[in-house]
């Protein structure tokens, strides 16, 4: 579904398309634009397509890595950095990969829509889960 330069982050380009994308739309901050582009490399490898002609994932795989790279990289305050860029939701991962794409940053299918990143996971479900407490009976 979703694809990008491998190194894209580090790159001028990455910066440019950021300002751009900032320019028309402030939600979100320059680290959450870098995150996904580490989510999305993240997501491909997960699901074991490195060697694949076709590197794209779809929008619920690519949510999939976003979350799990969230958790591999802050644990417990992975709810708290990504709030803190301006995620609060799913959908907020979409709008952010719709800004890359409308600016020619990320490529799409043509089936593809922003509707899928509406995977009704509560990010802050997913996020928190792992580090709540067992109940004691």
């Amino acid at each position: 579904m979703f694809t990008a330069p491998l190194e894209m982050k580090d790159t001028a380009a990455f910066y440019i398309a950021v300002q751009e994308v900032l320019a028309n739309d402030g939600r979100y901050s320059p680290q959450a634009y870098a995150f996904l582009c580490e989510a999305l490399p993240h997501t491909v490898q997960m699901l074991d397509r490195e060697d694949s002609d076709s590197r794209h994932v779809t929008g619920q795989e690519l949510l999939m890595g976003f979350r799990d790279l969230a958790l591999n990289e802050f644990g417990p305050m992975a709810l708290f950095a990504l709030n803190e860029w301006g995620i609060r939701c799913s959908e907020d991962v979409g709008n952010m990969v719709y800004n890359f794409i409308n600016i020619g940053h990320f490529g799409k299918n043509e089936g593809d829509s922003i509707d899928d990143f509406s995977d009704g996971v509560s990010l802050e479900d997913a996020l928190s889960k792992p580090f709540r407490l067992a109940k004691s009976r």
